[in-house]
């Protein structure tokens, strides 16, 4: 809620209780007013026809009675009237006294007007005496004063001082409500006078907050809001000022940015056509060399038979190291492929057994020369469509990596086939892989250990082309791993991939 509405509301609220509260006191003053003056007068109207009612009692006539209260009745609103002689009896009367029951609980008291409220009239008796001094043919003592004749009863409606009273307060009520309204709206124009600027200031700022550094507050108002709309103004031109120099800044170091990416990237590039260079160029005399040992190694067998002391160890360890180095050479080729975007993918329907099966063979010498015991699980799941050539490499660098890391342990793979992938586990008891290593894994020329006292060797390769390659197919690769406890491998690949 704005504070215009917040003030309006305020203001109304107050000037409605203060209106209310003043026509209910001038209701209550007025009434109080009105009904004290019409007691008043009728006191003073009962006292004017009292003095005439002496001799009427005294003569007990009751056409002098009657007379007296027929100029009582002919005022307005008096509904009975009564002159009543000393023993209580009526000698005259108009009306019916009911509703002031019989006026039991008025005393009338010497020379003075006695009154009761009830209901909806106000009800008078008025001791009749005779007046001091005067003297009438009827007296049988005239030096003695008669203090007591009767007296007179009457009873007047308040139906006409209520309506008096119902018309003042209405027309209080209709006076209270204009001059409400009439100050609301002086209200309403000095909260508008005083809000607008504030109004205007709160759009500035909406703007600004949308990014328009160049919106600036209109100065006006009360002091108090100029200064608010000059800091602002001063705040934006700070901020204008501090943003074009980010911008300028900002545009310099794209520019550098965008020099230094195309930099990465031609090294990169550069990178990789090098490793695809060196890698071939090396691999061609190394089959050769491999070539010619083999040869070599033919020839010495065909000369002296199965004589196994025939072959030079040092001829043995040459081609292990050769064909060692060219499984590395390899796998840099294979690499600068993935980096220059070379490596297609080529979907197949395949068998996961046969695939396991192959890689199994393969790793199994390996496993026996390091004493490791390997365990295969692997059930006939059926066929799935991935690239079974990239499948097969990845579940060899993770045999050969779980196997290059085990002496004398146990090396586990199995498969499982789920509702939407494919998934196979390989697990080892190896050394294990410490936990701030694991994220690093991954990375190209990356091991766990890499101190120049390090027992394994390699490229740090195999578990990056691994890591791509399941990529490339839709799926990834998980590690769990403890130290000196083991490591577990998991790949996961989808059955039919969107590629």
């Amino acid at each position: 809620m704005t504070i215009k509405r917040q003030l309006s509301i305020l203001f109304l609220v107050g000037i409605v209780v203060l209106a209310g509260t003043l026509s209910l006191v001038n209701h209550r003053i007025a009434s109080r007013m009105l009904r004290a003056d019409e007691i008043q007068k009728w006191n003073t109207i009962g006292e004017g026809i009292v003095n005439h009612a002496w001799l009427a009692l005294a003569l007990d006539s009751k056409s002098a009675g009657q007379e007296i209260l027929n100029q009582l009745t002919a005022y307005p609103g008096v509904t009975f009237a009564a002159l009543v002689n000393q023993a209580g009896q009526p000698l005259a009367i108009q009306g019916h006294p009911a509703d002031c029951g019989n006026f039991d609980s008025i005393a009338p008291e010497p020379n003075k007007v006695s009154s009761l409220t009830v209901s909806n009239l106000w009800c008078f008796e008025i001791a009749v005496h005779k007046q001091k001094g005067s003297v009438t043919p009827f007296d049988l003592n005239p030096t003695e004063n008669d203090t007591a004749r009767g007296s007179l009863q009457f009873a007047v409606s308040q139906a006409a001082t209520n309506a008096l009273i119902d018309r003042i307060v209405w027309f209080n009520t209709v006076a209270a409500l204009l001059i409400a309204a009439i100050i609301y709206i002086g209200v309403l124009m000095i909260t508008r006078r005083m809000t607008q600027p504030l109004e205007t200031l709160a759009a500035t700022l909406r703007n600004a907050e949308q990014g328009d550094t160049k919106t600036r507050a209109v100065v006006g108002g009360s002091s108090e809001i100029s200064e608010m709309q000059q800091a602002f103004n001063q705040m934006m031109d700070q901020l204008e000022l501090q943003a074009n120099s980010l911008e300028s800044e900002v545009e310099l170091r794209t520019h550098e940015l965008s020099q230094a990416r195309d930099a990465a990237t031609s090294s990169a590039r550069f990178k990789s056509q090098l490793l695809a260079v060196i890698s071939h160029e090396m691999r061609t005399p190394l089959h050769g060399i491999i070539g010619f040992l083999q040869i070599a190694q033919e020839e010495l067998q065909k000369e002296h038979g199965d004589n196994p002391h025939a072959i030079d160890p040092w001829l043995v360890k040459i081609s292990a190291s050769g064909q060692q180095l060219l499984d590395q050479i390899n796998q840099l080729l294979m690499y600068s492929r993935i980096e220059s975007g070379k490596t297609a993918v080529t979907l197949s329907e395949c068998s996961p057994h046969e695939l396991i099966e192959k890689a199994t063979d393969i790793i199994a010498p390996l496993a026996e020369k390091n004493d490791n015991t390997l365990t295969v699980n692997n059930p006939h799941l059926g066929t799935i469509k991935t690239d079974a050539e990239k499948l097969l490499q990845i579940i060899l660098n993770l045999l050969v990596n779980a196997n290059k890391f085990t002496q004398k342990g146990h090396i586990e793979i199995s498969s499982t086939l789920f509702s939407d992938h494919y998934r196979v586990t390989i697990e080892d008891t190896g050394c294990g892989i410490p936990q701030d290593q694991l994220s690093l894994i991954f990375e190209p020329f990356v091991q766990a250990d890499m101190s120049e006292t390090r027992t394994h060797d390699g490229t740090g390769l195999g578990l990056a082309i691994a890591q791509q390659f399941a990529t490339l197919l839709g799926g990834r690769i998980e590690v769990n791993s403890k130290l000196d406890s083991g490591t577990q491998f998991r790949v996961d690949l989808p059955i039919n991939p969107n590629t």
